[in-house]
């Protein structure tokens, strides 16, 4: 199991807007190309989470599902509120953030308790950018960076 490097977090927003950029450049170029982004996004340093633009998980990176412990068919297909009853089961989730994220909101620097399929607790940092075809175009999902903070050096169960 790949561990998350703490030493990588002060470069998170620049690496985030970086893989945004990749993501972009890279559209929906041939079969080769896919393969090389799911590639390149399976082995980045972040936990990501793609939501489509109904809220349902489209695709989840293997460091997401190592700091969850579920594996990547488990979590593909969820909706936001399934994933929320599984991994997020201390907290109420707040649906109404919901559609502002999906109509292109970006959020920044939220902070909950993620719970690992053991049981543990792992606070962890939530980003949320669109996705869109265009740079005007309606976003068609959003790309979520979900990374554990400096506070689970030392955490517990």
């Amino acid at each position: 199991m790949r561990k998350f490097s703490l030493k990588m977090e002060p470069a998170l927003p620049r690496a985030e807007m970086e893989l945004l950029a990749i993501v972009k450049e890279q559209g929906d170029k041939t079969p080769v190309r896919k393969g090389l982004l799911q590639s390149i996004l399976d082995n980045l340093p972040f936990n990501i989470l793609v939501f489509d633009e109904n809220g349902f998980i489209a695709y989840a990176n293997l460091n997401f599902c190592n700091l969850v412990g579920y594996e990547r068919e488990e979590i593909l297909g969820l909706h936001i509120s399934e994933y929320a009853e599984i991994l997020v089961p201390t907290m109420p989730y707040d649906f109404s953030r919901l559609p502002r994220i999906l109509q292109g909101e970006i959020i920044a620097g939220y902070h909950y308790n993620l719970t690992h399929l053991d049981g543990t607790n792992i606070l962890v940092e939530f980003n949320s950018y669109p996705l869109r075809t265009e740079p005007e175009a309606k976003p068609i999902g959003c790309l979520v960076v979900i990374n554990p903070t400096t506070a689970n050096v030392n955490r517990e169960k």
